[in-house]
């Protein structure tokens, strides 16, 4: 499922049956691509909230649904933070590399980046991103030229795929493999 389907859709909270808003954004970790919240826009003038990951229940065609009692009983009894705001989101953990120190990024952020094989040759910029619905994890990117008649493929997530400032590589062989024209 691309990201744009996903944004926008309502969020609700299960425990209370309230609607706390509208999916903004994903909220992901560099290092390893893992999804960890879920950003909602909660109105016009308020602080967004943020839902970890583990507390979404489900992603419906309608909404997406959370529960806090869920991930505590799957806790042992434990209680989960209550959704935090942006500020609060992302602990500070010991990391291994600068790579992996990175707080947790927005998945908008991935958008517009510039797409280049390891062999050096430009595939395009990331237009949407590919996420599955069962568990919001980034499985790949949608990436397209410019232009009039312009391309675009799918690009899957490997374990090669890097990350840096609106740069993302891909292995050659990769790209080369997954090249089905879209328009």
């Amino acid at each position: 499922m691309k990201f744009s389907e996903l944004r926008g859709r309502a969020v609700v909270n299960l425990d209370d049956a309230r609607k706390v808003g509208e999916l903004d954004d994903l909220l992901w970790e560099p290092a390893g691509w893992r999804t960890v919240g879920v950003k909602v826009r909660t109105g016009l003038f308020s602080q967004p909230v943020i839902v970890p990951v583990e507390q979404v229940k489900s992603v419906g065609t309608d909404a997406i649904t959370f529960s806090v009692q869920t991930t505590q009983a799957q806790a042992g009894g434990m209680a989960p933070a209550p959704a935090q705001s942006m500020e609060q989101a992302a602990p500070e953990a010991p990391a291994a590399s600068a790579a992996e120190a990175r707080a947790p990024a927005q998945l908008t952020d991935l958008l517009g980046s510039k797409v280049l094989t390891d062999t050096g040759t430009l595939l395009g910029e990331v237009q949407d991103v590919l996420v599955d619905p069962a568990t919001l994890a980034v499985t790949g990117f949608v990436v397209g030229t410019g232009g009039l008649f312009a391309r675009s493929r799918e690009i899957p997530l490997t374990i090669d795929v890097r990350y840096g400032d609106k740069l993302i590589t891909v292995p050659a062989p990769l790209s080369e493999s997954t090249d089905g024209d879209r328009t």
